[in-house]
């Protein structure tokens, strides 16, 4: 019950960390997907910036170091105007996920405008 708890608050002050992280003034925190990396709740944020762009996260590395045992996740993003009525990059197809020693990264699939 204990480490569940410590686990559920880690996530809370985790996703207000990053929102308000992630977010500069006049920028919004559209959603938040979260994965689990070992024993992590990783939130990876999407934001609106002013200017209109949007910017979707994705797990960009990840690994453990068995002999700290911790987790270290990498989060990337990838920005641009959207297509009117989307909430994603035009330049963004998809984000495919992958497997990587036993951990979840993820591989932004994007088209080059010319």
């Amino acid at each position: 019950m204990k480490r569940t708890l410590t686990a559920l608050l880690a996530f809370f002050s985790l996703i207000t960390l990053q929102a308000h992280a992630q977010t500069p003034p006049g920028d919004t925190l559209i959603d938040v997907k979260t994965f689990n990396e070992r024993d992590v709740t990783v939130g990876v944020p999407t934001v609106r910036r002013a200017d209109g762009t949007v910017c979707v996260g994705y797990i960009q590395a990840a690994g453990y170091d068995t002999q700290t045992e911790t987790t270290d996740v990498r989060i990337g993003r990838i920005c641009g105007m959207p297509r009117p009525g989307e909430v994603m990059p035009a330049q963004l197809q998809s984000i495919g996920n992958f497997a990587q020693n036993g951990m979840l990264v993820q591989t932004p699939n994007t088209t080059v405008s010319n």
